[in-house]
């Protein structure tokens, strides 16, 4: 499922919009990867001067990612995780469309679009395989973490593993027989969801090196507060 999702979006980067600009970069590389998005992004940023288009990319990038989840969790039929997730994650979507359509509108415009390349194929093997690990390796330690530290040892992993790759340990979380509460699983996956935040805002904060960032950058950390706050406070 996730191979399917990364490979149309890749299809449509490297056939359907091969001269795209950086907003349809950060739309269709979110569905792929809203943190390699975010990367590549971030490095175009470096001789940007309009900060509204920039910024706007990078937001459209995660909420991209959100969106993603959410459908990939109904996809594989945990309907009530992803009823859980559909209030926080709603927020987060609906408030992060407005940010982009202000940026958007705010922006320069430009009398040509970059070019900039397609996301590496997703299909590949060596990615393929490395994936799989990933997934094997995170079923194994969430179960240990779970019986040896319940649910508080669950939110640290979850917060560690969102500085890394998400999808494997979202969905090795959703694949395994924890018997653990549905709210946990919804908490764990909104803390890595934030956590994986604050890893891009860092990422195009060391990337960009400049001032055209800062709107993504204080919405990055606002989104990766909001969901610790969900899960402490609100939920």
């Amino acid at each position: 499922m996730v191979s399917g999702i990364s490979y149309l979006s890749y299809l449509a980067q490297s056939y359907l919009f091969k001269r795209r600009g950086l907003l349809l970069t950060g739309i269709l590389g979110g569905l792929y990867s809203s943190t390699a998005a975010s990367v590549v992004i971030g490095k175009q940023a470096r001789s940007a001067s309009d900060t509204s288009i920039v910024s706007a990319s990078l937001i459209a990038a995660t909420t991209m990612m959100y969106l993603r989840l959410l459908v990939l969790i109904a996809a594989l039929g945990h309907y009530q995780a992803a009823l859980q997730l559909l209030t926080p994650f709603s927020i987060i979507v609906a408030s992060s469309a407005v940010v982009t359509l202000v940026l958007y509108r705010q922006r320069k415009h430009a009398a040509h679009d970059r070019h900039i390349q397609a996301s590496k194929h997703p299909l590949e093997l060596p990615t393929a395989l490395f994936f799989a690990a990933q997934f094997v390796f995170f079923a194994a330690l969430t179960e240990r973490v779970i019986q040896q530290f319940g649910a508080q040892g669950l939110h640290f992993l979850a917060f560690v593993v969102g500085l890394t790759d998400i999808d494997p340990f979202i969905l090795s979380l959703l694949a395994g027989t924890f018997h653990t509460e549905p709210s946990l699983v919804m908490s764990a996956i909104m803390i890595a969801s934030g956590s994986n935040n604050l890893l891009k805002a860092i990422y195009i904060a060391g990337l960009a090196r400049n001032r055209s960032i800062l709107p993504a950058f204080g919405w990055l950390i606002v989104s990766f507060l909001f969901s610790l706050g969900y899960v402490y406070f609100l939920q």
